[in-house]
């Protein structure tokens, strides 16, 4: 559990607390009950806001999680690519792209030396 999770847990405990504690003060106008009744407020807040922050933590998970392509959209997507090229074109493109890659990265080596 990280910090944020242990700081929602704690802050829905404690105002469980202190809303039990002052309305069991003002009707039952007794300390030692309304001290029982916040303490019991503070259980009873602290794991309804866990149930709650986990139901949270649970449906953001389940929404970043990629949908799967059906096997109609792949066949799709593999009839309207563009045939493949000859192995020396890819070959050729390839490898210009890596030229390309590495002397943009000498360059930016040299600029972080300087």
């Amino acid at each position: 559990m990280n910090d944020d999770a242990k700081f929602i847990f704690f802050l829905s405990g404690f105002l469980g607390f202190v809303f039990f504690y002052t309305v069991s003060l003002m009707l039952a106008r007794d300390l030692v009950l309304s001290l029982v009744y916040g303490t019991g407020g503070s259980l009873f807040f602290s794991f309804s806001g866990r149930i709650i922050l986990d139901s949270m933590l649970k449906a953001k998970l389940s929404s970043s999680i990629p949908r799967q392509p059906s096997e109609n959209e792949d066949k799709k997507r593999l009839q309207t690519s563009n045939p493949p090229k000859n192995d020396s074109e890819n070959i050729q493109n390839s490898m210009g792209t890596s030229m390309e890659a590495a002397s943009n990265s000498a360059g930016n080596l040299k600029k972080i030396l300087k």
